[in-house]
Parts: structure tokens; C-alpha cells; sequence
């Protein structure tokens, strides 16, 4: 009789890389409902090929080409420090700088090149599948030199004690590999991060309830020439992140009072909100982020917009009346502070 395996048998995971395509020697689990998925667009050709006898397709016919192919590893699950220190640089492309990321005003991002040193997992993650401990390590398969350019962080205040959920993709250029060597998944922690944890709520300088939110960063990866390494063809010369444009985008439910009823004419004109003396958003537990003021602490966790459009506003009819708020955040200049603060140290 043949074997089966269950689906809880196998696990996503990802890890910083300290060299840009080497293999992350921590990998971490992904506590999630579903395995990640991956989309290897590898070249297919599928038709009859000139010279090919017969009118029949056959085994000559069909060919499979994977250098140079944009491989994308998407995952969803349950937010844990161990992965927010991960995925939200590797998201950003800024490293942790004593437990804060920041994206500065006027944001212009170098690039950098495949087989550099990566100091942080702002540069370059390992992402991937373990297969079940009964199969052999083939059955594993690793991505390498991957960049997050999409992450979505939510919670509900209502739903699982509002802990944060967290839905990634990241994109490579680099071939898979199947070879775990010596890296070892470590197992997924309980080391849950909750809207509770922070104490900061604040909107448009006033503070706030705030129900639930959902934050999306949007960072596009370029991958730039063509090279080879060992034998593996069609690798980037070069990464360079935020082209067009990086964008970060929310929605919130929000107390509806005296401080947020003007919003609504704000999404209406597309009025900026925030100022050099009033953030748009301090959902932390620092409290020292005001305006164009930078966290102060050295560890926590939080997110800090000092400036931000309503792009969407509607009286949301609950136990009590509410705001659903759509924004994007917007960048005042240099000399009115930064774009976005992540706090995690």
C-alpha cells in the first residue's frame, strides 16, 4: 500500500542571508493554516518545434527553461518577533539601526550586487518548503536571494486577542535549490505580537481606538543584467529596490468622536494629514514619535506615518459608530521628518 503524508508534516520558513544568494544558516518556521506557495515561471515551450517529425506532440517537442525565470514565494501566517525582524526590513530594504527601521525622506536607494555581504535580512532572505523528516532532503527546496516586495501586517481588536497576521510575496532570480546542507528550520515561536502591545494609539495627533488595522508595504525589486555563478545562469547582476516607487498603504477602523469627523471631508479633498508637530499615525509603544520627532526607544514595536492622505472614509454602523479610513502615506520633504518608522528591537 502506498504512503501518505499529512499537510502539517511539511512547513514554509525564511531566514536572513549574510551573503546575497548563500543560503541562510537560521531559517525560521511560518506558523500558518496553508503552505506557502510557489510560482516558478520557468520558460515552457509546449508546441511542435520546426523540424520535429509527425504531427503528433512528443517528448522532443517540449522543453523546460528555468535560468533567468522570476521565481515567487507567497506565505501567510502569524506574525511572531522572530519574523516581523525579518520580513518587515527585508520589506523595507532598511536595516534594524538600534531597534528602529526608517525610511528616510526623499527615499533614493542604492543598488546592490548578487554575492555581496548582507548585514541584515534588509538585503536578501532564503525562503522555501521542508518536506516531511521521512523524505530525503531533495524533497526540501530553498529559494535563495529573495526580496519581499509585498508585505500586508494586520490585527483586529476582536479576533484571536488581536494578534497581527502577517501575507507576504518575494520574488528571485536565482534557480532553486533542493540541498539543505546543514540548515536547520527552527521551530516556529510563541513570541505573538498584538495590537495591545502597543500602548500608543494614536490619528492625526489626537489620540485614538483603533479596532483594527491592516498595513501594506509595497517595495518593487528590479533585477538588473544577467551573470552566472557556478554554473548557474541567468542571475542578477544587480538589485534595486523601490522603482517606480515604494508605497505604504492602510486601512483602519476607528473610533467615530469630535477628532475623527473630519476625515471625511479630508478623503473627499485629499487634504495631507499629519504635521511637523502631529504624526498621522503612532500605533506603538513609544509615544516620543510626534511629527517629524523620530521613536526614541531602543526596543518595542510599532509603526510611525508622520504624514498621510484619507484616500477612503465611510461611517462604519457597530455596537457604536465607526470610521473605516483608507490612507497612504506621503512624504512632507526633507526637514519635516521621515516617510515611516518601524519599531522592533
Amino acid at each position: 500500500m502506498s504512503s501518505y503524508f499529512s499537510p502539517k508534516e511539511f512547513v514554509g520558513f525564511v531566514g536572513a542571508e549574510t551573503t546575497i544568494g548563500t543560503a541562510a544558516t537560521t531559517l525560521t518556521a511560518i506558523e500558518a493554516d496553508s503552505l506557502p506557495t510557489i510560482t516558478y515561471n520557468d520558460a515552457k515551450t509546449m508546441d511542435k518545434r520546426a523540424n520535429s517529425l509527425g504531427r503528433l506532440l512528443t517528448s522532443g517537442d517540449v522543453q523546460s527553461h528555468e535560468p533567468g525565470a522570476v521565481h515567487e514565494f507567497s506565505s501567510s501566517g502569524i506574525l511572531t518577533t522572530e519574523l516581523a525582524d525579518t520580513l518587515v526590513t527585508n520589506a523595507l530594504g532598511i536595516a534594524l539601526s538600534s531597534g528602529v527601521a526608517k525610511i528616510p525622506s526623499s527615499h533614493n536607494p542604492d543598488s546592490y550586487a548578487y554575492g555581496a555581504g548582507s548585514s541584515n535580512s534588509h538585503q536578501s532572505i532564503t525562503c522555501g518548503i521542508a518536506g516531511a523528516t521521512t523524505l530525503s532532503a531533495t524533497n526540501d527546496l530553498l529559494l535563495l536571494a529573495c526580496v519581499t516586495d509585498s508585505l500586508t501586517l494586520s490585527a483586529d481588536a476582536n479576533e484571536m486577542g488581536g494578534r497581527f497576521n502577517f501575507d507576504m510575496t518575494a520574488k528571485t532570480r536565482t534557480s532553486t535549490d533542493a540541498t539543505f546542507v546543514s540548515d536547520v528550520v527552527t521551530d516556529y515561536s510563541s513570541n505573538y505580537l498584538y495590537l495591545s502591545d502597543c500602548t500608543t494609539s494614536v490619528v492625526n495627533g489626537a489620540a485614538t481606538i483603533i479596532d483594527s488595522i491592516s498595513l501594506t508595504i509595497e517595495n518593487p525589486i528590479s533585477f538588473q543584467g544577467n551573470k552566472v555563478v557556478g554554473g548557474d545562469k541567468g542571475l542578477a547582476e544587480n538589485y534595486l529596490r523601490s522603482v517606480p516607487s515604494l508605497k505604504i498603504t492602510g486601512s483602519m477602523t476607528v473610533k467615530y468622536d469630535v477628532t475623527t469627523d473630519g476625515f471625511i471631508a479630508d478623503a473627499k479633498a485629499l487634504n495631507v494629514k499629519g504635521t511637523t508637530g502631529a504624526s498621522f499615525l503612532n500605533l506603538s509603544d513609544d509615544a516620543t514619535a510626534v511629527g517629524n520627532v523620530d521613536f526614541d526607544a531602543t526596543s518595542g514595536f510599532g509603526f510611525h506615518i508622520p504624514a498621510a492622505i484619507i484616500t477612503e472614509a465611510t461611517r462604519d454602523e457597530s455596537d457604536y459608530m465607526r470610521l473605516n479610513l483608507s490612507f497612504e502615506a506621503v512624504d512632507r520633504g526633507a526637514g519635516d521628518g521621515g516617510f515611516f518608522e518601524f519599531l522592533r528591537g
